[in-house]
């Protein structure tokens, strides 16, 4: 019983030390479901235009922001979250950064020409390997 007491201090001591994030771990679960929802509702059309996502990773906050943090005895207020996501909307490319902690797109730069495509999607895929067979001379 003793010993029960003694640990059950511990536990909780060690479970909130692992679950405080470090400004460069990698995105949680739950923030990749938090930036598609983010990003759904920030274009709403893109739902009956096959909205696709090529690529969410963590934007790394600059490196000064960083050193500042770390040199902070507290620790208490670490560089915001943001998310770096490439995805595929109306046949173009975009290139976002979406604040995770206040819920907004912070920038979206948009590639309209050849540069920059990622691959295809399936869909894509799909009706170019199609369209061939619909062009008579092939």
């Amino acid at each position: 019983m003793k010993l029960t007491l003694f640990l059950l201090p511990l536990f909780f001591t060690f479970s909130l030390i692992i679950s405080s994030h470090h400004p460069l771990d990698p995105l949680t679960p739950s923030e990749f479901k938090k930036v598609r929802t983010i990003v759904k509702k920030s274009y709403p059309s893109g739902l009956k235009h096959n909205l696709t996502f090529q690529y969410i990773g963590l934007d790394e906050p600059e490196k000064p922001v960083l050193q500042s943090w770390l040199s902070s005895k507290t620790k208490s207020n670490p560089p915001p979250r943001r998310a770096f996501v490439i995805a595929r909307l109306h046949k173009e490319t975009h290139e976002l950064v979406v604040d995770l902690s206040n819920r907004y797109i912070i920038s979206d730069k948009v590639y309209g020409g050849n540069d920059g495509y990622p691959m295809l999607t399936n869909d894509e895929h799909t009706a170019a390997s199609a369209l061939p067979f619909s062009y008579q001379p092939f």
